[in-house]
């Protein structure tokens, strides 16, 4: 089953359904290669996800490193028990932004945006 993708705020929220393994990877990935830039911040709501494989792992660094080419960053939210296990075993948590609800994750790339705004205003002018 294809995927969901939801534009929100600027935001692209993509909702895989079923598990991330085995054929149904192969749907998602051409799913995440058919995807333009044009909004390069990504939500990865993985609520409806209850197994991923390897080749699941796989599509998500995917995922991932073309959002990354992008310019833009990968959130992740809503694991269910036993994908948040499988994160904490390969230490996904640790090189990828996981969040418990898709409004935190969507919070963390407002208070990014509203940083950056920050930086720019207190950047001296170069006269």
């Amino acid at each position: 089953m294809q995927p969901t993708l939801e534009i929100i705020d600027g935001v692209s929220v993509l909702r895989p359904h079923d598990a991330l393994a085995g054929p149904e990877v192969d749907g998602f990935k051409r799913f995440i290669e058919e995807m333009n830039q044009d909004s390069p911040r990504v939500v990865l709501d993985l609520e409806d996800v209850t197994f991923i494989d390897s080749s699941g792992c796989g599509a998500l660094v995917l995922l991932s490193r073309r959002v990354s080419l992008w310019g833009g960053s990968l959130k992740i939210c809503n694991l269910q028990p036993s994908v948040r296990a499988l994160f904490e075993l390969l230490r996904l948590n640790r090189v990828m932004e996981v969040y418990p609800s898709r409004e935190r994750a969507m919070a963390a790339f407002h208070l990014e945006k509203a940083a950056r705004a920050k930086e720019r205003a207190d950047k001296p002018e170069l006269s």
